[in-house]
């Protein structure tokens, strides 16, 4: 009887033991993922660790440890655990989820690939796992079948504003800009307070050309991120398309100044900005810094010919044009900028030359103007007089009446 008793208490005990013991392991579990949200990445590690030490059959800490270690660039030490939490349960979702990612972020295409499938085939409408299955598969090149995980996502009524957010970005490159716009109203309904919703939806209405539209969405996006340099960006070139010249110039400062940003599309407005003021100096500036990044710009070159054209300094625009056209080809703007040169310099042949291949390229009506004054000087009034009432037509006003009288 009192061997039954000792027993007893024995067992007991032990069972008191362990559960004080599971008790502090959850403790030091929660503890744990306290400290990973916050992203204390270093004491997390050392918690889970001590818990690890404690119980190692814990394959929920071997996870965490691992996500630990890879925020920390810990990545060899990363991989051991996510493979240790799975070993210790083969059929620990999470911890394929997870290992998935850190594949994903690696690069390492083929393994993220393999575990996002090896949970989808227990749970196919896991939205997280398309997710990231739909930019795996866009990183290895293949969008249909990215569109095919995100669109499956969203048809299972999923409320993950990311899936959304990332069918958004495909149907952006694939130039969908209507079906993007209505996915990105989806994530903001979802996510009100994803910035970068608001935005892609504002870059996205710039290219629609609904700048109105895409000034609020910018705004908003702004507002909440001022470091957003895409947002300023496209913001600044809804402001000039809305003819708002001292707000788009004050945005493109700031990407100059802040950011010393190497964007040449920003420089080349700022630049034109500059020149519609009258700021010739300031432009040239602008343009040559294209000419630092991109030395073989030739929307540069052009401008900065077109700027020495305005100063009276036509002999120079001459040279920059050329290095334009050699450049591209077909850049008719800068063939139409050194045929008004050479008319300006009365070398008739060499301006109807190149005013020919600038109408070739793209018929302005101010080329037709200048060709028209070339033919005119070269005798051919039939041709001059064609080529003023095509430029009339075409809305130029530098065609004066007595011009056309001439042409009775």
């Amino acid at each position: 009887m009192e061997m039954k008793k000792i027993v007893l208490i024995f067992i007991l005990i032990s069972v008191f033991i362990a559960n004080l013991s599971a008790q502090k392991n959850e403790q030091l579990y929660a503890q744990g993922r306290k400290l990973f949200k916050t992203n204390n990445y270093r004491n997390a590690a050392n918690t889970f660790s001590t818990l690890i030490n404690t119980s190692s059959y814990y394959y929920e800490a071997y996870m965490y440890r691992a996500r630990c270690y890879h925020a920390m660039q810990m990545e060899d030490s990363a991989l051991l655990d996510f493979n240790t939490s799975l070993e210790k349960n083969p059929k620990y979702l999470a911890g394929f989820y997870y290992r998935g990612v850190y594949f994903f972020e690696m690069k390492i295409y083929s393994k993220a690939l393999s575990d996002f499938s090896s949970i989808l085939k227990t749970k196919p409408n896991y939205s997280k796992a398309l997710s990231y299955r739909g930019q795996t598969y866009e990183a290895m090149g293949k969008d249909d079948l990215a569109l095919s995980d995100y669109s499956k996502a969203i048809a299972s009524g999923t409320k993950y504003y990311d899936v959304y957010y990332r069918r958004a970005l495909l149907y952006r490159k694939q130039n969908r800009l209507k079906a993007a716009a209505y996915d990105l109203r989806m994530v903001l309904k979802l996510k009100p307070d994803f910035q970068k919703a608001y935005s892609l939806r504002g870059v996205i209405e710039v290219e629609r050309g609904r700048y109105a539209e895409s000034l609020k969405n910018l705004n908003k996006a702004v507002s909440m991120d001022s470091e957003d340099e895409a947002a300023l960006t496209a913001r600044a070139r809804a402001y000039i398309e809305t003819q708002q010249f001292d707000m788009a110039l004050a945005d493109y400062n700031i990407l100059v100044k802040h950011f010393h940003t190497r964007n040449t599309e920003v420089y080349l407005q700022r630049g034109r900005l500059f020149v519609s003021q009258g700021e010739f100096t300031k432009a040239q500036k602008d343009f040559s810094r294209i000419l630092v990044i991109n030395p073989r710009n030739s929307e540069a070159c052009t401008e900065n010919a077109k700027v020495y054209l305005l100063k009276n300094r036509v002999q120079q625009s001459i040279p920059v044009a050329t290095k334009a056209i050699g450049f591209d080809k077909k850049n008719w703007e800068a063939y139409y900028v050194r045929g008004k040169a050479y008319f300006l310099l009365k070398k008739w042949s060499e301006g109807l030359k190149d005013l020919n291949t600038s109408i070739d390229l793209h018929p302005t009506a101010d080329a037709y103007f200048y060709r028209g004054q070339c033919r005119a000087e070269k005798g051919d009034k039939l041709g001059a007089c064609t080529d003023l009432k095509q430029a009339k037509k075409m809305g130029s006003e530098l065609v004066l009446p007595e011009m056309l009288r001439l042409c009775r």
